[in-house]
């Protein structure tokens, strides 16, 4: 498949397929990349080594904006739109779409935005994404970070199950949303990139439950704890900090091709 890099302002169609969206007043300009059949937005800011940030089921790449300018300093922060979230196109005959399909279109994007060494930063229920890119694409990535991951883990040996049904009112409608089936106990022990946890003092006890069963699947994940909850909001000061330090941490980004 054939991944093109182009203006969002030029052919980011809307559920209609005809009117395209500008940003306005909204620097770094949105962008768009083709990957896995699918148009999605995004945002760079900064240079250096990639950091692709992944947002929770109900946000979108804004979620990052202020951790990005916070970040930009030291590394390249990359902020996507998953398919079917804001600015995205969706229409109401859209297939479901589920964390694996995400997956997919994560490794789609790293491909098509030719990004190599690059840390996946997950927010909340995105950690099952970033950890199924990572089994799928392990010599893409230098490291997974997840943030205040809500995995909802069984215990080793026990198989995964769905998520706990969400409230009507915040979900997508159901034509596009799959179940939210986490990673398994056995997927996040396969991975053999470094796996880093930040949690807040204040986190939800769901997110200290994810990080004791995390460290039981996967015995060599590195974790942190900074003051405070909601990390990539309220909190990206202290999280862009701790991100900084993690990267430097890190092999050296491969010679550019």
């Amino acid at each position: 498949m054939h991944c093109h890099l182009i203006p969002l302002g030029l052919v980011l169609a809307l559920a209609a397929g005809t009117a395209p969206l500008l940003a306005q007043d909204s620097p770094p300009p949105l962008q768009a990349v083709l990957a896995n059949g699918y148009r999605f937005a995004y945002v760079v800011q900064g240079s250096g080594r990639p950091v692709v940030l992944l947002h929770g089921e109900l946000e979108d790449y804004r979620r990052w904006d202020t951790l990005g300018v916070k970040l930009s300093g030291s590394a390249r922060a990359i902020a996507y739109s998953a398919r079917y979230h804001f600015p995205n196109p969706w229409r109401p005959d859209d297939p479901p779409t589920n964390l694996s399909t995400h997956a997919a279109d994560l490794v789609a994007i790293l491909r098509a935005l030719h990004l190599e060494g690059t840390v996946l930063v997950a927010d909340g229920w995105a950690a099952t994404i970033a950890v199924r890119a990572a089994l799928r694409e392990p010599g893409l990535l230098a490291a997974v970070v997840l943030v205040e991951p809500l995995l909802g883990l069984p215990g080793p040996g026990a198989p995964s199950t769905p998520a706990p049904p969400r409230a009507a009112a915040n979900r997508l409608p159901e034509t596009l949303a799959g179940p939210l089936r986490p990673a398994s106990c056995e997927e996040l022990g396969g991975l053999v990139v470094p796996l880093h946890v930040i949690t807040g003092t204040g986190s939800e006890p769901r997110v200290g439950a994810s990080l004791g069963t995390t460290r039981q699947c996967h015995p060599g994940t590195t974790s942190e704890s900074l003051r405070g909850a909601d990390l990539a909001g309220t909190g990206a000061a202290a999280l862009a900090e701790a991100l900084a330090r993690f990267i430097t941490t890190l092999p050296p980004l491969p010679p550019a091709r």
